[in-house]
């Protein structure tokens, strides 16, 4: 249980993971752990509880009903000897769970013992300790951010190559195969796309806010594999409260947006494939708990 890694994409004001904190430190207490209520709690919160949302008055509020669940169970009556609280900036975060990618198996940039050690120690770092390891904090996530957009732009340009190349060829009697509408579209989406990618890329290396990423930000949990258990309830949105721009980027990168939820009830009733009018990001934030999880 000390390895217990549990997320919630959507946390909100933290209610589903103060309850796996209470529901962990209890079962490790049952298990035989020797220190009082509150010290497990403390050290379920430093390794086990993580969090993203983003509304950022609902991350603080998260981190303060999880700090309330240590405390409460405190036995120290003096304020002054209390044990300073962890640092859950890098544990609850600020951001959009359904953006970027979701953890890949096939990549994993090392470093990721380091970077465990690192979060420990920052968790229950004060003063000048703490500001020396947010900044070496801060750097391991930009290097993860650029080799992630590497990662992608080599995608890219490799998918672009292949697009081009099948568009050059050319017939039995050597005329050239004109292309499709949808071929063409597609190469000017991955033209866009790397555009895209190599100046997102510029404005990392020049030091740019980083956006939200759960390779970046959750570095030692991409490295042992994902999270053990992803709990919460997702956010119901349909699809008119969802920006046109947003649901072509949604469509692309979420099958449940493209797919059918029932394809022989729909090629049956003669109705469109996947849920059409009806998505929900529920069901995205569904698939992408799948793929975060271990």
């Amino acid at each position: 249980l000390r390895q217990l890694r549990v997320l919630d994409p959507a946390c909100g004001s933290g209610a589903f993971l103060v309850y796996a904190l209470e529901r962990v430190a209890d079962r490790r207490r049952a298990l035989g752990d020797p220190a009082n209520i509150a010290t497990i709690r403390r050290d379920v919160l430093t390794r086990s509880v993580f969090g993203v949302d983003r509304d950022p008055t609902a991350v603080w509020l998260c981190e303060l009903r999880l700090w309330l669940s240590v405390v409460i169970e405190s036995e120290e009556t003096d304020p002054l000897r209390v044990t300073p609280l962890p640092n859950l900036d890098r544990n609850i975060r600020v951001g959009d769970a359904l953006s970027g990618s979701a953890f890949d198996g096939e990549w994993r940039i090392t470093g990721g013992r380091q970077v465990v050690a690192m979060r420990q120690r920052y968790a229950r770092a004060t003063g000048g300790r703490k500001r020396t390891l947010a900044r070496a904090l801060d750097r391991e996530e930009r290097r993860r951010a650029i080799a992630q957009l590497d990662r992608e732009i080599e995608g890219a340009r490799h998918a672009r190559q292949e697009r081009l190349a099948s568009q050059r060829t050319r017939d039995l009697f050597g005329e050239p195969i004109p292309a499709s509408a949808e071929s063409r579209a597609e190469a000017r989406r991955l033209r866009d796309a790397l555009r895209a990618f190599r100046a997102e890329r510029r404005r990392l290396a020049d030091g740019g806010a980083l956006p939200f990423s759960f390779t970046a930000c959750f570095a030692d949990v991409h490295a042992a594999g994902g999270f053990h258990v992803v709990i919460g309830n997702p956010p119901w949105v349909r699809l008119h409260r969802i920006p046109e721009a947003l649901r072509q980027q949604l469509r692309r990168g979420y099958a449940v947006f493209r797919g059918a939820a029932w394809e022989a009830g729909a090629a049956s009733a003669r109705a469109s494939t996947g849920f059409a009018s009806q998505v929900d990001l529920a069901a995205l934030f569904v698939e992408r708990s799948l793929a975060l999880a271990r």
